[in-house]
């Protein structure tokens, strides 16, 4: 499993943070943080990291003066991380890097039974990553930003094409039908799988479509609410991705135990009550417009390459 890392951007340089060596990271310009901040515009106790599970993160904001952003979007509750994400605390900027997960004890893995996932949603990726887990797949996770077309030559230059693509439709920002077109030409022995994360219905002629341009089937979104009351339909999905790469069909007995740990870990994420900053020095705490400082797309990708 890569190590997962923050990568923080501040007006002093650039840090690179292992994550998997505290259970909890907290940031702000009190020394009593786990990473202190030189950032006027950042609260004393401005926001915290929580490991969940072992390797699931949850980012908090404390209640702080000026806010949060993950990719540009202001931080209101506990917010499940995945590979990719940016957030800016002030003047600073974090990029989340948790990219390729395997089964603990394979080093490398069976390329044919690797799933290379572009997913948008946190909560969605990972119930596809943990159930793929445990029937005996690997898991790449790239960033919605990724040359995803790049990617899959360089792969296929070096003899490591995954066996599937996951893709969601909200996490390619180009032409995703030409793109499915071109890997059935191209690359006909990789599968791809669509979804949608926001909409937990795909109507047929949408789904007949998407068929058409070369992928297996187009996905709606898992009811993350109720997942073990929704086994059933999860199971059928599942069972395609699991058929196109080889591995036999998942049993309820076997996804059942996956699913209660997901739905714990959405519990828990609810239960990150963020603690009230208590700052009374509000001079340095100016309200401001935080998206003015999200940082281009372009020049994170080149910070992480």
């Amino acid at each position: 499993m890569d190590t997962p890392q923050l990568i923080l951007h501040t007006v002093y340089g650039t840090k690179q943070l292992e994550l998997s060596r505290n259970s909890t990271w907290t940031f702000g310009r009190s020394k009593t943080n786990t990473v202190c901040l030189k950032d006027p515009m950042s609260s004393r106790h401005h926001a915290k990291l929580e490991i969940v599970q072992d390797r699931h993160y949850y980012f908090v904001d404390l209640n702080s003066r000026n806010g949060s952003l993950i990719n540009g979007q202001r931080v209101t509750q506990p917010t499940l991380l995945k590979h990719g994400d940016y957030i800016s605390i002030g003047n600073t900027f974090l990029l989340f890097q948790h990219r390729v997960v395997t089964l603990s004890g394979i080093p490398f893995p069976n390329l044919s039974k690797q799933v290379l996932m572009l997913q948008a949603s946190a909560v969605q990726g990972k119930i596809w990553q943990e159930i793929l887990l445990s029937q005996k797949a690997s898991v790449v996770w790239e960033g919605a930003s990724s040359e995803l077309k790049n990617r899959i030559v360089l792969n296929a230059t070096s003899n490591t094409l995954p066996g599937l693509l996951l893709i969601d439709q909200k996490a390619y920002r180009v032409k995703l039908y030409e793109f499915c077109n071109w890997c059935r030409q191209t690359y006909p022995q990789l599968k791809i799988f669509l979804t949608d994360s926001l909409r937990q219905q795909i109507p047929d002629r949408e789904r007949h479509s998407a068929i058409q341009q070369g992928c297996l089937n187009l996905f709606p979104a898992f009811v993350k609410s109720n997942l073990v009351n929704n086994a059933a339909s999860v199971t059928i999905q599942v069972n395609e991705v699991l058929q196109a790469i080889g591995i036999s069909p998942i049993q309820p007995n076997q996804l059942l135990p996956t699913l209660k740990r997901l739905e714990d870990l959405m519990e828990q994420g609810a239960s990150f009550s963020p603690l009230f900053d208590d700052e009374i020095d509000s001079e340095h705490d100016i309200p401001t417009a935080l998206s003015a400082h999200v940082p281009s797309q372009k020049r994170l990708d080149k910070n992480k390459a």
